[in-house]
C-alpha cells in the first residue's frame, strides 16, 4: 500500500505552537511558517510502516472482539474514513466483509467458540435452562454463573488458547473479555465497576474507555518489568456498539437531527439529562486527547491508505468554546444499510429479502467510531512499549513515543516497538439486526426507543402459556397441588426460585443445613451494611447528627425492603456449597417438574428460543427424565397453534431423532432436522459424520410447500452433502437472507448438550421475543454476517481476507458424496479459523489444541481450580470495591468504601461452592479443530 498521508493545519495545531511563537519572537515566526508548512504539506509514505519485519522472538498477538460489529456497516465507515485507525491497520493488513459467526450468534457461545475453535459448546446462550440439572444459568446476572464463566470452573471441557499457551510457558493477558481461565488476576484488567453502572444507566462509552484503559495498564506494567515475558495473546472485549443497538436499534427511527447529507451532530445544548451523560465521555475523548491525539477530524488527515479520495477522520467537525477550549459540538455523518420490510412476510414465507435503505441509528454508528478512537489509544501504548533498551532488559516503556499516530505518521520512521511486532485480530461475534417489533409492554421507554406499534403487548411466556391454557407462577407463591405451569428464569415458583425456604421435601439434616446458611447469611449481609454506614459516617462526619440521621433514614428507605429478599439469594447461593443439600434438592426439582411444570421457555438471546417439554403429558405425570420423541411433539397442537399465531415466530427447528438425544449417549450417526415456519413450508437438514475424518457432512431437502429457507437449490438424485465451509460459502455467494442455516443450524443441533431445547426457534424479520430494539441469536445476513480484519508484520494488504478449507466434497458418477483433502482451497472465513490462525503465528501447529494430551489437560485444569479456590475471593473482593465505590459515590460523593477484615472473610465462605465444581477436560474425539487457517499472505506464513 503506497498511499500517503496527507497531515493538514488544525486549531489545535495552532494552540500547540503558539506559545513557541509567543515565547521566541524573533525566531517564532520562521519556526511557526515552517512547522505550518509541514503540518499542511507533509505527505509521508506509508511504505514505512508496511516494512517492519517479523521477528521470531517478539511473538504477540491480541485479539480484539467487536461486540455486535454488522459488516456492511463497518465497510462504509472505513471506506467513508471514519475509522482511520482500522485504516492505518490495514495498511498492512486483511479484512473480510463476509466473515461469519457461529449458530446461534450469541456473545456468550461465540467466546467459547473463537477461544477453543469448536461449534458445539457448552453455553447455548448467556441464559439457558440445563434440563439434567433442572436448573436456569444465568451467565451476565446470577454470580456463581458469572463465576464459573469468567474462570471456566464447569466449562469449557475442551482445552481454549489461554489453557494450552499456558501450558507451554507462554504468557497470556485479558482485558474484560468475560473468559479468563488460565489468566492470573494480575494480568486480567476489568471494568466491572463501568459495566454495572453502564448496565443501570446504559454509559457504555464510559465502559469501552474504562476496558481500554486497564488493559494499556497491564501492558504498561509488563513493559516496566525487566523480568516479565512479553505476552504471548492478549485479549480484549468493546461492547458499546452492541449494547447500544440492542437499546436503540440498528437503523435511526428518528430523523430531525439529520441532515440531507447524513451528518448527524450532537450539541451540548441539545441534550437531555439522559443523553447527556451517555454522551459526556464522547466528549471528554475529545477533550482529554491532548497527550494521545486519536481524535481525529476531516481536517487532520486528507488522504488514507485504502482510499485517495476519501478523508480521514472521526467527525466531520468539532466545535470548540473559543475561550475555554471545550467541546460543544461534533458531527459525523450516518451510512444508509439495508433495511427489511417485515410486512412483506404475508406472501407465505417466513422472511421477505428485498431491502430499503435507512439511516444507520446514530449510537450504533458512534459506538464504532468510539472503538476505533480506543484503538488509537491501544496503538499509543504498544508503541510505547520498546525494544530498544539501554538496560539490563529486552524492554521497557517510553511514554516520549507517545504524541499521536499523526506524528508516526508523518515521519514515517520505524520505533522498534510491540505495536510494529503484533498481530492483530479484530472480529465480530455477531452482527445486529433491527428488531423494533417487541414482545414487551407498551410503555414510554419502548416506544422512547422506537417500539412498532403493531408489536405484541404480553411476554413471549405470557403468550405461550395463554395458547397452552396454563399459568404462569408468581416467585412469591407457593405452586397449586394441580396446577400446571409454564416457565421461564424470570417467571418461576416458590418452590423453584428458592427451594430452601420450602420445608415439606427437607429432612432434618437438611434443615439444620438451611438453617445454618440462613443465619450465615443474616450476619454476613449485616457486617457488609455496618462497613458501608461507617465508611459514610467518615465521608459525612461534617454533617455531625444530621449525617447520621441522613444515613438511618437511606437505610430504612432503601435497605429495609430489599433485606428479606438479600437473605434468600444469600442462603441460596451458601447452600450452594452444601454437596448434600445440593444432592437432596435435586431430588424435589426432579419431582416437581415430573407435577408441575409443562413447557420451559429455555433461554436463549431475545431473537431465538429454546423450548422444553416433557416426554409425556395430559392426565398422566409429565415425564422430565427423558426428551420427547418427533411424534409426541408434533402431537402437541395447542403449541403449534400457538406458535404459528405468532407473528414474532420465523423459524422452527426439531430433530427427528430428539428422544435418542442424551448426554450419557453418543450421538447417532446421523440425525435429521426438520425446519418449518408458521406458513406451512417444510425443510429438512441431514447431518452425518464421515468416518475417516469426522468432518461432519451436511444435506438440504425441501419436503412440504415452498422452501422456508429460500435457498430453491436444484433437485438432486442424490442427497448431496456439503461441509460447512461449503454450505457457508454458497450463502455468502448468493447472498442468502438466512444465513447457512443448513450447516448453521445442523451444527448447533448435532449435539448432546442439555441446554439445547426440544424446539429451536428463530424470530421473525423485524421481531424479537423480548424489548431489544436490535439483536442477534438468529439466523437473518444482519446478525451472522460480521468482520475479520488482521493486521500485522509482513501481511501484504487486501480487501478480502479469505481462509484456507481442510476438505472439500465432489460428487461421483453414481451421484454420492465423496469427502476428500481441499489442498489448500480458498474458503471465507469464521469466527472458528481465530484460534488456529493465533496457534500458527506463535509457531504452533494449528490442532494444538485437540492435539493437547488429555492427562496434562486434565491435570493443567485442577491446578488452575485449586488456584482460584484459594485466590479468587481475595480477587473478588479487588473487583468489588471499585464496584461498590462507584455505586455509593452516587449517592454520597467522596465516600471510600472498604470492607472490615469479617466481611472479607464472608466472601471466602459465600465461594464454597467453587469446590464442589467439576471442571474436567472431555476433549472431543476429532484430532482437529473446526476452524481453518486464514490465509495472511505469502510473507506472513
Amino acid at each position: 500500500m503506497q498511499e500517503a498521508l496527507n497531515v493538514s493545519f488544525s486549531w489545535r495545531t495552532v494552540k500547540r505552537l503558539f506559545p513557541v511563537c509567543f515565547n521566541f519572537w524573533i525566531t517564532g515566526p520562521l519556526l511557526c511558517l515552517l512547522s505550518f508548512c509541514l503540518n499542511a504539506g507533509a505527505q509521508e509514505n506509508m511504505a514505512f510502516f508496511t516494512k517492519a519485519k517479523r521477528d521470531p522472538l517478539k511473538r504477540h498477538v491480541h485479539m480484539m472482539h467487536l461486540d455486535g460489529f454488522r459488516s456492511d456497516l463497518f465497510e462504509k465507515l472505513l471506506k467513508a474514513g471514519q475509522l482511520p485507525h482500522f485504516s492505518l491497520l490495514l495498511a498492512r493488513g486483511r479484512v473480510s466483509y463476509d466473515a461469519s459467526t457461529v449458530d446461534k450468534s450469541e456473545t456468550m457461545k461465540v467466546i467459547e467458540s473463537y477461544l477453543t475453535s469448536r461449534r458445539d459448546t457448552t453455553i447455548a446462550g448467556w441464559w439457558q435452562f440445563n434440563r439434567t440439572s433442572y436448573q436456569f444459568k444465568n451467565f451476565w446476572l446470577d454470580p456463581p454463573e458469572v463465576i464459573n464463566y469468567e474462570l471456566g470452573l464447569e466449562f469449557p471441557s475442551n482445552p481454549t488458547l489461554f489453557d494450552y499457551l499456558t501450558y507451554e510457558g507462554e504468557t497470556v493477558t485479558s482485558g474484560f473479555a468475560l473468559h479468563r481461565r488460565n489468566v492470573p488476576f494480575k494480568n486480567y484488567s476489568s471494568a466491572f465497576g463501568e459495566g454495572g453502572m453502564a448496565v443501570l444507566q446504559h454509559t457504555y462509552y464510559d465502559q469501552a474507555h474504562a476496558t481500554m484503559a486497564g488493559i494499556q495498564k497491564v501492558y504498561e506494567r509488563i513493559a516496566k518489568s525487566p523480568s516479565e515475558k512479553i505476552p504471548a495473546l492478549s485479549t480484549s472485549l468493546l461492547a458499546c456498539a452492541d449494547e447500544f443497538s440492542h437499546l436503540m436499534g440498528a437503523v435511526a427511527s428518528l430523523h430531525e437531527r439529520i441532515s440531507t447529507e447524513g451528518e448527524y451532530c450532537v450539541s451540548r445544548e441539545s441534550l437531555d439529562a439522559v443523553e447527556d451523560q451517555r454522551m459526556e465521555q464522547v466528549f471528554k475523548l475529545i477533550e482529554n486527547d491532548s497527550d494521545q491525539r486519536t481524535v481525529l477530524t476531516k481536517k487532520s488527515f486528507q488522504k488514507g491508505p485504502l482510499k485517495k479520495e476519501k478523508a480521514l477522520g472521526h467527525f466531520t467537525k468539532i466545535s470548540r468554546n473559543p475561550y475555554s477550549g471545550r467541546p460543544q459540538e461534533f458531527c459525523f455523518v450516518l451510512p444508509k444499510i439495508e433495511s427489511f420490510n417485515s410486512e412483506q412476510t404475508s406472501l407465505g414465507l417466513s422472511t421477505s429479502t428485498t431491502p430499503a435503505l435507512a439511516y444507520a441509528e446514530p449510537h450504533y454508528v458512534l459506538g464504532m467510531i468510539v472503538v476505533d478512537i480506543e484503538i488509537g489509544r491501544l496503538i499509543n501504548t504498544l508503541r510505547s512499549f520498546r525494544f530498544d533498551c539501554t538496560r539490563d532488559s529486552d524492554h521497557c516503556f517510553e511514554k516520549k513515543t507517545q504524541p499521536g499516530i499523526e506524528n508516526y505518521v508523518r515521519r514515517g520512521r520505524l520505533e522498534n516497538s510491540l505495536f510494529e511486532q503484533t498481530l492483530f485480530l479484530f472480529f465480530g461475534d455477531h452482527g445486529m439486526v433491527d428488531t423494533k417489533y417487541m414482545m414487551a409492554e407498551d410503555n414510554e421507554n419502548n416506544r422512547h426507543y422506537g417500539r412498532e406499534v403493531d408489536s405484541e403487548e404480553v411476554s413471549f411466556l405470557e403468550a405461550l402459556n395463554r395458547g397452552l391454557e396454563i399459568a404462569i407462577p408468581s416467585s412469591k407463591l407457593s405452586t397449586h397441588p394441580e396446577a400446571k405451569i409454564g416457565i421461564d428464569d424470570r417467571h418461576l415458583p416458590l418452590e423453584l426460585s428458592f427451594p430452601h425456604k420450602i420445608e415439606r421435601w427437607q429432612s432434618t439434616i437438611v434443615k439444620n443445613s438451611v438453617l445454618q446458611s440462613q443465619v450465615w447469611a443474616k450476619n454476613f449481609f449485616a457486617n457488609l451494611i455496618a462497613d458501608f454506614k461507617d465508611d459514610a459516617l467518615d465521608a459525612l462526619w461534617f454533617l455531625f447528627s444530621y449525617g447520621k440521621s441522613k444515613i438511618e433514614h437511606a437505610e430504612k428507605q432503601y435497605v429495609d425492603p430489599a433485606e428479606p429478599t438479600i437473605i434468600d439469594v444469600l442462603t441460596k447461593l451458601h447452600l450452594k456449597g452444601d454437596a448434600h443439600y445440593n444432592t437432596e434438592e435435586k431430588k424435589f426439582l426432579s419431582d416437581f417438574y415430573e407435577k408441575h411444570v409443562e413447557v420451559v421457555y429455555g433461554g436463549g438471546a431475545k431473537n431465538n428460543a429454546e423450548i422444553f417439554l416433557p416426554a409425556s403429558s395430559g392426565k398422566d405425570h409429565a415425564s422430565w427424565k427423558t426428551r420427547p420423541s418427533y411424534s409426541t411433539i408434533l402431537s402437541n397442537r395447542k403449541l403449534f397453534a400457538t406458535l404459528k399465531a405468532l407473528p414474532s415466530v420465523g423459524l422452527i427447528f426439531v430433530r427427528k431423532d430428539n428422544h435418542k438425544i442424551s448426554p450419557a449417549e453418543p450421538l447417532p450417526k446421523q440425525t435429521e432436522i426438520v425446519v418449518m415456519d408458521r406458513f406451512e413450508n417444510r425443510g429438512e437438514i441431514v447431518v452425518r459424520r464421515d468416518a475417516n475424518t469426522g468432518e461432519l457432512l451436511y444435506a438440504y431437502r425441501v419436503t412440504k410447500n415452498r422452501d422456508p429457507l429460500g435457498y430453491d437449490l436444484p433437485k438432486e438424485r442424490n442427497l448431496r452433502y456439503r461441509t460447512y465451509n461449503e454450505w457457508n460459502d454458497l450463502s455468502v455467494e448468493r447472498d442468502h437472507y438466512y444465513h447457512n442455516a443448513v450447516a448453521g443450524m445442523g451444527s448447533y443441533l448435532y449435539s448432546t448438550n442439555p441446554a439445547i431445547g426440544d424446539l429451536t426457534l428463530m424470530h421473525a424479520q423485524g421481531w424479537n421475543f423480548g424489548d431489544n430494539a436490535g439483536g442477534h441469536g438468529g439466523l437473518h445476513k444482519e446478525e451472522k454476517r460480521t468482520i475479520i480484519l488482521a493486521s500485522g508484520p509482513g501481511i501484504p494488504p487486501s480487501e478480502n481476507l479469505m481462509a484456507f478449507s481442510r476438505y472439500r466434497t465432489s460428487v461421483d458418477p453414481q451421484g454420492k458424496t465423496v469427502l476428500q483433502p481441499a489442498n489448500q482451497e480458498r474458503t471465507h472465513p469464521t469466527i472458528v479459523d481465530l484460534a488456529p490462525t493465533v496457534l500458527h503465528w506463535l509457531g504452533y501447529d494449528i490442532d494444538a489444541l485437540a492435539k493437547m494430551p488429555e492427562p496434562e489437560f486434565k491435570r493443567h485444569l485442577s491446578r488452575w481450580k485449586e488456584s482460584q479456590v484459594a485466590q479468587y475471593p481475595g480477587d473478588f473482593v479487588s473487583l468489588l470495591l471499585p464496584i461498590a465505590q462507584s455505586f455509593a459515590r452516587n449517592k454520597i460523593p467522596g465516600i471510600d468504601v472498604d470492607f472490615e477484615p469479617k466481611t472479607r472473610q464472608g466472601f471466602h465462605e459465600l465461594f464454597r461452592f467453587m469446590r464442589l465444581e467439576n471442571v474436567e477436560g472431555k476433549k472431543q474425539s476429532v484430532s482437529h479443530l473446526d476452524g481453518n487457517l486464514l490465509d495472511l499472505g505469502a510473507r506472513a506464513r
